[in-house]
């Protein structure tokens, strides 16, 4: 055995044991705070990376010390275990209704209302005027057909969920002709086609890419078609010599040939945003008026809400969607529930909107505004640090996320930070693993924030936050 191996068996065998770790009087503080196995595991990863650090060094360290060193490092390893992993970040990304991010921030109102029924019983299922058991969709069916004039409405737990219980209802063993320009792909490899097929139904494909005219849909009708379908075309725009059938022209196609008209609308928006710069996407009320007999989209987009699919429409269909068996399978629970209700709420009185949905609060905010908040914010970001760095002040564009408007910003200021101590990339990665996540985005050798979606209350989180980054010891 060479003296190198004798060696590092010497330090190796400085190690503590678990058992000589856990007796420590030290380790109480861990057992008063985590689970007695988490406790256990803990230690043993500390100790197994105390050897790979001995590994590489000349192992001088006392047997006191180490212990202390394992525990501590225990302490940390013990605590990400029981720590959650759904945690709040601060968005600076400048994207509003951000995917991958939770997509909208939920109204207070729809919060408090939330919180109410998860902490307590509440009439779920339970008709309070006759005493039995009653619907759960009572609680959003009335200020949905209030709000867009349906008939009726539906919800479950997504979108694709809405659209794959209206063709497995109504469309299984059956055609749904659809427009090959509207065969959508959107985040996470969701395809339109595969919904289709899972449902049982088979995808009819007409029109070309750029153009799809009424008479390619009516050609293409069978005596085995069972719905006629429109997509809103999440993600990306086609321009150029283009063309598509309207919601309008597919309702009156599908009574011509009495069959359902169904559009997934996708986002959901319920009010005119011509306002702030984007037009272009029909409201629910528009496409209701259109004729459409099914209509879904997402409720946590351009709505505001919890994430679910709402379905509106005639009240024949709605009811024969609501007895599916699949149905019960893509409910809503009561939290989703109550926050979706308390969102329609505030939709009642339009004028307040801006106020009380936090998408349209971000929404309304004018450039100028924002410019004013990103120089207060780097007037914090001065006094917090003391490496040197360099900050600008840059127009760019914010986006609206969630695949509406796909191709039009909304001018906004950003700060872009630059460091000649941390590289942007750095910058990046380091903010990703702070206590809160403050997540912007890379731009050559710079760090950009876009305060637009930065929560109010939330700046003096992120000035901290961003200041450490900034700091030399990467």
């Amino acid at each position: 055995m060479s003296k190198e191996m004798i060696d590092r068996q010497t330090i190796f065998r400085r190690l503590p044991s678990v058992d000589k770790v856990i007796s420590h009087p030290d380790a109480c503080e861990l057992f008063d705070v985590f689970p007695r196995k988490d406790v256990v595991d803990s230690v043993r990863e500390a100790i197994d990376e105390e050897r790979k650090k001995l590994s590489g060094s000349e192992g001088t360290a006392e047997s006191e010390d180490l212990i202390k060193s394992v525990l501590s490092g225990a302490f940390l390893i013990a605590e990400r275990k029981n720590s959650p992993s759904l945690r709040r970040v601060i968005n600076a990304t400048g994207i509003m209704i951000h995917t991958n991010l939770g997509r909208a921030v939920l109204p207070e109102e729809a919060i408090e209302h939330a919180v109410k029924a998860a902490g307590s019983y509440t009439n779920l299922e339970f008709d309070l005027e006759k005493g039995e058991r009653g619907d759960r969709m009572f609680h959003i069916r009335k200020i949905l057909s209030e709000l867009t004039g349906a008939e009726s409405a539906l919800a479950v737990n997504n979108n694709a969920a809405a659209v794959l219980l209206v063709f497995d209802t109504f469309a299984r063993g059956r055609e749904v002709i659809a427009s090959r320009g509207e065969l959508i792909e959107i985040g996470g490899s969701f395809r339109l086609p595969d919904i289709i097929a899972k449902s049982g139904a088979k995808l009819v494909e007409v029109g070309c890419t750029n153009k799809t005219h009424p008479y390619d849909y009516e050609r293409a009708i069978t005596p085995d078609t069972a719905i006629l379908l429109k997509s809103h075309t999440s993600n990306y725009v086609i321009r150029g010599f283009t063309g598509e059938v309207s919601g309008a022209g597919l309702a009156e196609l599908g009574q011509k040939h009495n069959i359902m008209s169904v559009e997934d609308m996708g986002s959901g928006l319920f009010m005119d945003l011509s306002r702030y710069g984007l037009s272009g996407e029909p409201t629910c009320r528009d496409l209701v008026q259109q004729g459409l007999d099914l209509i879904t989209f997402s409720g946590d987009k351009l709505l505001g809400g919890p994430q679910c699919g709402i379905i509106l429409g005639k009240s024949e269909l709605i009811d024969k969607l609501a007895k599916n068996p699949l149905t019960r399978a893509l409910r809503l629970d009561k939290m989703t529930i109550a926050a979706l209700e308390g969102t329609l709420l505030l939709y009642r009185d339009p004028d307040k909107l801006e106020q009380n949905i936090p998408f349209l609060k971000m929404l309304a905010q004018t450039k100028e505004e924002i410019m004013d908040r990103s120089e207060n914010f780097c007037l914090k970001l001065e006094a917090y640090t003391k490496s040197p760095f360099r900050w600008e002040i840059r127009e760019d564009f914010s986006l609206t996320g969630g695949g509406a408007f796909a191709d039009t910003g909304i001018p906004t200021c950003v700060i872009a930070i630059k460091s000649e101590k941390v590289s942007s990339g750095e910058m990046y990665k380091k903010l990703l693993s702070a206590e809160i996540p403050l997540i912007g985005r890379v731009a050559g050798d710079s760090f950009i924030m876009d305060l637009r979606t930065v929560l109010p209350g939330e700046e003096e989180d992120a000035a901290r936050i961003a200041s450490d980054a900034l700091t030399d010891n990467v």
